[in-house]
């Protein structure tokens, strides 16, 4: 694999019919939707947008182009997403491949090349690096919680409730849900509105836990930061 190039990427392919696995998410507000093709897709933005670090995703920002020397042939490549993220000592990009872990073993020696030319892209760019998302990387850093806390994102919760709750968490540190659900309810907070409070502040950034571990009632909730899926 050499002589690698890019060129923007081809038509608009947000054309295609909407279905149940195609449609668009807004990543941050003041950017425009996002487009997505399958529930891995859908999925790999949900954890971009609840990821604090991520600030922005385009999808198939460009084609990659290369000479194949294992089929000694020219080829092309068009990453997934490329992903900006607010890194320590500047803003960073990963371009990214969505792929089912089955599909990726089952593809991996034959898109080697292709993986290798986003790889080589990627490093002699600043700042650059590149990652096969697979549906096992995506339950692995959380997308389950990922989920819930993306649940609560244009919901309306009362001030006073996300007050009681956030100054309950914050006073004393390392409760458990449980306790903090005991807390709340004391001081007036509806039962059923304690767990969607208690994920709009941590959506909010306001409150936190280990996303990465499943959501139970022995779950402590602290100041943390979540944990970011893009950590490296």
């Amino acid at each position: 694999m050499s002589n690698i190039s890019i060129r923007p990427s081809g038509g608009d392919r947000r054309k295609v019919a909407r279905s149940a696995t195609r449609g668009e998410l807004r990543i941050r507000d003041g950017h425009p939707p996002v487009f997505y093709q399958s529930v891995h897709e859908q999925n790999f933005l949900v954890i971009c947008r609840c990821d604090p670090n991520v600030l922005r995703v385009r999808w198939e920002p460009f084609t990659l182009e290369y000479f194949d020397h294992c089929e000694d042939r020219n080829a092309s490549y068009t990453p997934d997403y490329l992903v900006d993220l607010d890194g320590k000592t500047g803003i960073r990009q990963m371009l990214v491949e969505v792929k089912t872990q089955r599909d990726y073993n089952r593809t991996r020696d034959a898109f080697a090349a292709r993986y290798r030319a986003a790889e080589r892209w990627a490093e002699i760019q600043p700042s650059m690096s590149f990652k096969v998302a697979t549906d096992r990387w995506m339950k692995d850093v959380g997308l389950e919680n990922f989920n819930l806390l993306d649940s609560v994102r244009d919901r309306a919760i009362d001030a006073g409730h996300l007050e009681v709750v956030q100054k309950e968490i914050l006073t004393d540190r390392g409760l458990t849900l449980a306790a903090i659900f005991k807390r709340a309810v004391k001081r007036g907070v509806p039962k059923g509105l304690v767990m969607p409070t208690v994920l709009k502040l941590a959506h909010q950034g306001k409150v936190g836990f280990d996303v990465r571990q499943p959501l139970t009632m022995e779950t402590i909730f602290d100041d943390r930061a979540l944990a970011q899926a893009f950590r490296q």
